[in-house]
């Protein structure tokens, strides 16, 4: 017999909700995970439009302001899509979702 050991190549973690009201807990919205070097969330309403974008993999993610004018975003659900890079160099493309924001 032989113990084998299994490491993932990267997982992630995509939360569902988020609480931007600055209680300092799920203040922002961002997609974590291990193995990934590089990536680009973007973040639409209803109409399709951005209201946020993150491309840094180490920045605290999506604060609930329109990346545009600096307003909050009213409550309601927010669709994402993410393009990713994993430490292989391997791109994965178009992942979507959607995030609802709570005030």
């Amino acid at each position: 017999t032989q113990q084998v050991r299994v490491k993932p190549i990267y997982t992630l973690y995509i939360p569902n909700v988020f609480t931007p009201n600055e209680d300092k807990i799920n203040d922002y919205f961002m997609i974590k995970g291990v193995g990934i070097k590089a990536l680009t969330l973007t973040i639409f309403d209803r109409w399709g439009e951005v209201v946020g974008i993150v491309q840094d993999p180490a920045s605290k993610g999506w604060d609930g302001n329109d990346y545009k004018t600096g307003v909050a975003c009213k409550t309601e659900i927010y669709n994402w899509r993410l393009n990713y890079t994993d430490l292989f160099n391997v791109t994965h493309e178009s992942m979507a979702g959607s995030v609802t924001l709570i005030k």
